[in-house]
């Protein structure tokens, strides 16, 4: 069996690499760097093991350890955070740095073994923002008056709450729609404007500044993708700084450098650029020394992959094929063309 084949040349994994034992005081930074080294060096070897061993037309592989450097690392250096401290900043840089080495690392061992005909492409899912303040949503909600908390527990008294967040979205609760609709129908927008005008007026009492960049509607926030059934009848972002969680506790509160997270990369608004991220592309179906002028959607990808693949995206693909990033352009049609061999890394 594979598993066997590539236990017995690579080694077991080193999988778990999310930092929340820095936070409980289990492991120093210098350990959990360790963790990550690791895991990025069992990630070069079984990715080289495999490419040169296996028939492939497409290879994936996935390296975490940057997303979690930057939650872990982030409040400590930017000096926007007010518990910065010069005296670690460059310390916890070097690791930050260190971090896309490591990844960085991984691509090169990738590209040793590829052939000639083969392309690399190296994608980032996102970026990341300072988190030095988290807003507990549903307190502000309670505080506002369109929740009722049953007792001093985090349960809801369904029957008398009129709005309930999760993440960056308000549900509001519609009589007909939720099992125990205490809002009228003829009063969802009355209610939806009360609190979206609220949000965009919120301020942070330690600062003076605001918490709400944008909020409305979720049909204002159908380009982005915000318009689904799923989605609540309020979607707002945040300002940067802030992130929302749903729990109980203050409604505003700092976030400690290296006993939580403090940087994120929800509840903004997605076109900021410090959320955007980087693909970078290399091999004979890419045009060389090319760079992209505009931002794309990270629904793109996809699509772009199969194109430089030769087989079609799956119908429920959203995004377009990148067409202008290949070398040749008039081959390279959402139709199925005889499978070449390219590597898709995605990071």
């Amino acid at each position: 069996m594979l598993w066997r084949k590539y236990l017995a040349e690579c080694g077991p994994i080193e999988e778990q690499t999310e930092p929340s034992l820095v936070f409980h005081a289990g492991l120093d930074l210098e350990t959990q760097f360790e963790v990550f080294r690791l895991n990025a060096d069992w990630l070069r070897r079984i990715s080289k093991a495999i490419l040169s061993s296996e028939e492939w037309d497409l290879f994936l592989v996935q390296i975490h350890i940057v997303d979690w450097a930057h939650h872990l690392l982030h409040g400590s250096i930017d000096p926007r955070h007010p518990g910065y401290d010069p005296a670690t900043a460059s310390y916890c840089r070097r690791l930050l740095l260190e971090s896309y080495q490591l990844a960085d690392s991984l691509v090169g061992e990738v590209e040793k073994v590829l052939s000639s005909n083969a392309d690399l492409v190296v994608l980032g899912d996102h970026g990341q923002d300072l988190q030095h303040s988290t807003f507990r949503i549903n307190e502000w909600l309670a505080a506002e008056g369109f929740l009722t908390w049953s007792g001093s527990a985090s349960e809801v008294d369904w029957e008398s709450t009129r709005a309930y967040a999760t993440g960056n979205y308000i549900y509001l609760n519609i009589e007909g729609r939720e099992p125990t609709g205490c809002v009228a129908p003829s009063q969802r927008e009355s209610l939806r404007d009360a609190i979206v005008d609220r949000l965009l007026k919120l301020v942070d009492p330690a600062t003076g500044s605001r918490v709400v960049l944008i909020a409305g509607d979720k049909r204002e926030f159908e380009l982005l993708g915000a318009n689904g059934e799923g989605v609540g009848d309020v979607v707002f972002c945040l300002c940067s700084g802030y992130q929302a969680t749903n729990g109980r506790g203050a409604v505003f509160s700092a976030t400690v450098p290296l006993a939580e997270f403090t940087s994120g990369h929800d509840h903004f608004w997605p076109l900021d650029p410090r959320i955007h991220t980087r693909m970078f592309a290399a091999g004979p179906r890419f045009r060389t020394n090319y760079a992209h002028q505009r931002a794309a959607h990270v629904c793109d990808v996809a699509p772009t992959l199969c194109a430089a693949l030769g087989i079609r995206p799956p119908r429920h693909a959203e995004g377009r094929a990148l067409t202008e990033l290949f070398a040749v352009q008039d081959d390279v049609a959402a139709d199925a063309h005889p499978l070449p061999a390219p590597l898709g890394l995605g990071l």
